[in-house]
């Protein structure tokens, strides 16, 4: 027995001698990973199966998402890790430039949730991107996936030596990818034309590589690779009756040129597998799982021929151990560099980093610290580097600006005020570093316009403490905002649910207010506002009623937290925002000076993945004799917009149906999502105006309603019907919203 085992290691070694090109030397195995959208993310069950027979790979060449799994398989990422980053991956959140809402500084919240299209514009005219996406999300987490190799610009220097492709779009050449900075290059990769911008490596714009090289085998094999392993799961030319949708088109223009010479590669490999997929499985991540077990079976074909392959290598030349990767939970950073700011402060950069140094940033604070960055509405993207040097490490944070003028469009629908649109034209960096004049143009049966300009008041510390607050600390400073606004609105007055009276409501309010952002979530300010009203009864049960006009000093104070996690339907947060507004008759017309207290709470609790509850606490207190009606507190309807803080919702009324100086309310909603952004809410209210605190049990002065609503998360904003009654009168009230309020 031992005779005939020495005599097989013998022959088997003689065999992979002569087999393998003469070599006394372990041949080498190279992997090749094609692109092809989400098919790619067959190449983790490919990876599977090739661990489970042994096979170690000695050089690996991807293009697109061929390069990012290829990538991590390459730092040391096994398949199993690869497959779970995979699957609890929010694919919709990555392929996207969304930010989570706690990311947003309030104030942005307000502006970015009231438009459905944004256009960058070069000087006033209209600047398409280079893409629909930047790619934010996905250079986000290819920077923390890859963070402890940063430092490695040689990509032969990697556990497992690798190389990419990407295409040059202004030469049409295809550029191989073997050093640098990792995640650039992975990102170049698979950046899509038209829907991934281009990212400019070495002076290179650059997209995804699919377009000229989809199956890198030769550039593999002069790696070094004596044995190829290929899976191409790329695309399959449509035949004539195939091409029948956008999709089919689109993807046959970008890649028969590279199909056609993928086949003549394919003939390289020494064992070639292709994943046989269905043609919508290339743009559904989702759907990762399955295409896993697609990677798995196609593999499983060549099982045999793999297995014998590793046996034999394994055998003569001994089993080779991966390289485990196990990523840095901290790290230390010494201190932080700003590259590509151009007209934005490196004050702003920071006061949304809030990140002090030297000292120890996890991950997870790291990437929150980077969204803050991109949430400030400043950057196209921001990326980031770790760097070890001389001087300790480095924080390399990268910004690319976004065009100083930005047009905007929002639309509006409701049963109140008919269609709307809204035409908004920002304008950044204005005059002073870090600033924003934004103005918006409201078209429809209640016009409105109003200009703000916000100056920033960030100073610059330094790292020798001889001021009080820490660099990073800057966002605590108020920023000066600037405020001039018109609204035309009409309101009416209700008996029994019916219109008994019209007026027009014009405002004038000019301002200057200080704002500081203590978080994302939360915001104090105070300010004075100027305001001149004119209210005039276009239908009036009282004949020849005379027009009000009224100019007053508002002196007011505020604190706002949003934590809501969506715009429209969200299933947590809490939103409060509590007001103290002293108010003077500067006419020493007939009203008296007044106090306005008034304070809202949303807070949105789930119960389960599909329920959500809500309690909607409202109330507002006046001091004072003679009120100017705009100040009087006014409650109805649904959906109201934030300007006027006097106005409170109620189920089961008209909107602005009470009026007084005094109000109160209490509701709880029920939200179910019956199916992926489609809702169900009951709704349910109790309140009382007048005299909040005398008679609270008396039935005649307490008012409630109820309703139900049906809605629908749009990318225009939520689609609402909603039916409601109410205990004053029998009958039902309708309600149809379509879009932000704004």
């Amino acid at each position: 027995m031992i005779f005939r085992t020495i005599i097989f290691i013998i022959l088997l070694t003689h065999f992979c001698t002569i087999k393998f090109y003469g070599q006394a030397e372990r041949p080498k195995i190279g992997l090749v990973l094609s692109g092809g959208a989400a098919k790619g993310i067959a190449h983790i069950g490919v990876l599977k199966v090739l661990e489970q027979a042994g096979i170690k790979v000695d050089y690996i060449g991807g293009t697109s998402m061929g390069s990012i799994v290829g990538g991590l398989y390459a730092l040391g990422y096994d398949a199993a890790a690869l497959e779970k980053i995979t699957l609890y991956q929010d694919w919709n959140y990555l392929l996207s430039d969304e930010v989570s809402l706690n990311s947003i500084s309030i104030e942005e919240k307000k502006e970015i949730k009231k438009y459905f299209l944004s256009l960058p514009a070069d000087g006033f005219r209209i600047k398409l991107p280079g893409g629909l996406i930047s790619g934010q999300n996905v250079s986000l987490l290819l920077s923390g996936l890859i963070w402890p190799y940063h430092n490695v610009s040689d990509f032969s220097e990697l556990p497992v030596p690798f190389l990419c492709i990407a295409t040059d779009i202004v030469e049409g050449r295809q550029v191989v990818l073997d050093s640098g900075y990792l995640p650039d290059a992975l990102r170049a990769s698979m950046a899509i034309p038209t829907v991934f911008t281009p990212v400019e490596i070495d002076g290179k714009l650059l997209v995804d590589g699919g377009m000229v090289n989809n199956f890198p085998v030769k550039e593999v094999k002069e790696m070094g690779a004596d044995i190829i392993i290929g899976v191409d799961c790329g695309f399959r030319a449509f035949k004539k009756e195939e091409i029948n949708t956008i999709y089919s088109v689109i993807e046959q223009s970008l890649y028969i040129l590279s199909t056609e010479k993928n086949e003549n590669k394919k003939e390289l490999c020494h064992i070639l597998i292709e994943p046989d997929f269905k043609e919508s499985d290339a743009i559904n991540f989702s759907n990762a799982k399955e295409l896993i077990r697609i990677g798995e079976e196609a593999t499983m074909q060549h099982f045999d021929e793999i297995k014998k392959l590793a046996d034999s290598l394994n055998a003569v030349f001994g089993v080779s151990e991966r390289a485990d990767f196990k990523p840095e939970l901290k790290t230390y950073i010494d201190y932080i560099e700003i590259e590509g700011l151009k007209n934005v402060s490196r004050n702003l950069v920071l006061g949304k980093l809030k990140i002090s140094t030297p000292d120890f940033i996890s991950l997870g604070e790291l990437n929150t610290a980077i969204s803050r960055v991109f949430g400030s509405q400043f950057f196209e993207s921001v990326t980031y580097k770790i760097l070890t040097t001389g001087k300790g490490n480095i924080l390399r944070i990268r910004v690319k600006e976004k065009s100083n003028m930005l047009y905007r469009v929002g639309g509006h629908y409701d049963s109140n005020f008919d269609a709307s649109i809204l035409l908004n034209a920002t304008l950044r960096n204005t005059l002073i570093k870090g600033s924003k004049l934004t103005t918006d143009l409201k078209l429809g049966r209640n016009p409105a316009f109003e200009a703000r300009y916000m100056i920033p008041t960030w100073f610059r510390g330094n790292k020798s403490g001889s001021i009080l607050l820490p660099e990073w600390n800057i966002g605590w400073i108020p920023d000066v905002e600037l405020l001039f606004s018109y609204r035309d609105y009409d309101i009416y007055e209700y008996l029994d649910g019916r219109k008994t009276a019209k007026f027009d409501f014009n405002n004038y309010s000019i301002g200057l207010s200080l704002r500081s952002s203590v978080t994302n979530t939360a915001e104090v300010g105070f300010g004075l506002l100027n305001e001149y009203t004119r209210i005039k009864p276009d239908i009036s049960y009282q004949p020849g009623a005379a027009i009000l006009r009224n100019s007053s000093l508002n002196i007011f104070a505020y604190f706002e937290y949003d934590s809501y996690n969506e715009f429209v339907f969200p299933n947590r947060g809490l939103r409060f925002l509590s007001k103290v507004e002293f108010i003077k008759d500067i006419d020493d017309r007939q009203y008296s000076d007044v106090l306005r207290i008034s304070s809202r709470l949303n807070k949105a609790s789930p119960l389960s993945d599909k329920f959500t509850f809500f309690t909607n606490i409202y109330g507002g207190y006046i001091l004072g004799d003679s009120i100017p009606p705009d100040y009087l507190f006014y409650s109805g309807g649904l959906v109201i917009n934030d300007y006027k803080t006097g106005v409170f919702p109620f189920t089961g009324l008209h909107l602005f149906e009470l009026v007084n100086k005094n109000a109160f309310n209490i509701g709880f909603d029920l939200q179910y999502e019956i199916f992926k952004n489609h809702y169900i809410t009951l709704r349910g209210n109790i309140g009382k105006t007048a005299s909040i605190f005398e008679n609270l049990f008396i039935p005649e002065d307490i008012y409630f309603g109820y309703g139900i609503s049906y809605g629908i998360r749009s990318f225009i904003g939520p689609v609402e019907f909603s039916l409601m009654a109410n205990n004053m009168y029998n009958k039902p009230v309708t309600y149809v919203n379509i879009g932000y309020w704004f």
